[in-house]
Parts: C-alpha cells; sequence; structure tokens
C-alpha cells in the first residue's frame, strides 16, 4: 500500500531503505506493514529525507485531525 491510505496508528517507527537496495529481506519480515511514496515519474527516486519528511508530514497530520 501506500503512505496516502495509511490508517496512522498510535505509534510509528519508520524503516527507510537505500534509494536503489531498499531494505533488507529479514527486515522487511519484521515490519508490521511496508509502504511506498509513488511519483509521477517512476524513472526517479526520492532522497531518503525528502521521503522520510513526506512520511512524517502524513502521520502528524493524521494524527492532528
Amino acid at each position: 500500500s501506500n503512505i496516502w491510505q495509511l490508517k496512522a496508528p498510535d505509534r510509528v517507527v519508520w524503516v527507510l531503505g537505500a534509494e536503489s537496495y531498499g531494505i533488507r529481506k529479514q527486515t522487511k519480515g519484521a515490519c508490521d506493514e511496508l509502504l511506498k511514496l509513488y511519483q509521477a515519474d517512476e524513472n526517479h527516486s526520492l532522497n531518503v529525507s525528502v521521503a522520510a519528511g513526506m512520511a512524517m508530514h502524513e502521520i502528524v497530520r493524521q494524527w492532528k485531525a
């Protein structure tokens, strides 16, 4: 699923992967949910700090709603 479909839980721990490699399979297995940030241009990827900021903003937005 993607970040915009997530119903924000009360607590969140973000695991952020590298732009080209993502996260290890063992790390993925320990996650409750895997999310994507979809972009208009699939040939480019977001810098991990930008992706983290977008994800955190969405969670805080939902918590304040």
